[in-house]
Parts: structure tokens; sequence; C-alpha cells
């Protein structure tokens, strides 16, 4: 299945930057790592490069994100045990991951 969150690009720094480093951080366990990279590398890793969404014209800074792995709720999911495990500024994440499970975060099935 394939999915595709709808964020500003700070937004996707954020979500981009904490699964790029989970994919090799020592604190998760070995599956969310895996998980992790799988997520980079259907999708996740073209956050700098996401397409503008023309769809929401009250979010022209808005941009869209397609994943060709998993699903939103395990995407945030893993997002939350992302920021627990790296703390800090990635507790950010929470709120993204919440954010995200609402209908105005992400498109499920996409295309």
């Amino acid at each position: 299945m394939a999915f595709a969150i709808i964020y500003e690009l700070s937004d996707l720094n954020a979500i981009g930057g904490s699964v790029s480093i989970a994919g090799s951080f020592g604190a998760l366990s070995p599956a969310d790592r895996q998980e992790a990279r799988r997520y980079w590398q259907n999708g996740i890793e073209d956050w700098a490069t996401a397409a503008a969404y023309a769809a929401d014209p009250t979010c022209t800074l808005c941009r869209i994100l397609p994943c060709s792995y998993g699903t939103v709720a395990e995407f945030t999911d893993l997002l939350d045990r992302v920021a627990d495990a790296l703390g800090g500024d990635a507790l950010y994440l929470h709120a993204i991951a919440s954010d995200m499970r609402t209908p105005s975060g992400h498109l499920e099935p996409y295309p």
C-alpha cells in the first residue's frame, strides 16, 4: 500500500532527518531500525525535493511526499518510537505523528 504525507518543508526536514538517523540509531530495536530504513528507501528519502501540494489553496507552503511502503498508522507509530528513542528535538515527532493521523496530514491510499 502507498500513502503520502502533506507538510511544509520544515516539518519534512524533521521527519526525514529523524527517520534517516533512526536507521542506524542503537537505542532502537533492530526491527525498528530496519523499518526506518524501509520507509527511508521507499520515499521518505525524497523529503527535500517533495513536490508542491497545490490541492489545498490554504497551505501554499505544503509539499506532498509519497511513500510506497507500509501504512500511515504504522509510520506514525514508528515516528513515536523514534521520538522516544532520540529524545531532545526529536520529541517534536510526537506532535507531527499525532497530526499526521488526521485527514489533513496524509492521503491514503495514494495515488
